[in-house]
């Protein structure tokens, strides 16, 4: 299944479903998320909006952010996640 890296998580993975069920987050809940996944395979998630991002996006302590990912939600009241 798909498998992420949270940021602190310097060896290895977690399955997407074994990170959602070790913080609580409902199946009703995890249907709903948008995830990114890396785009070679598509297996490894690597922003999960208000829950996680992977350790693969970490940015060095020196270094500059060159990228911003912004999510919009569809209905008015509905709440932005940012990475």
């Amino acid at each position: 299944g798909d498998r992420i890296r949270p940021l602190g998580m310097a060896d290895g993975s977690q399955k997407l479903k074994d990170f959602f069920i070790n913080r609580g987050v409902p199946q009703a809940i995890r249907d709903t998320l948008p995830l990114l996944v890396d785009g070679k395979d598509g297996r490894e998630v690597l922003w999960i909006p208000g829950y996680a991002l992977s350790d693969r996006l970490r940015v060095p302590p020196n270094d500059v952010p060159t990228h911003l990912l912004t999510l919009r939600p569809t209905a008015a009241d509905a709440p932005v996640a940012e990475a």
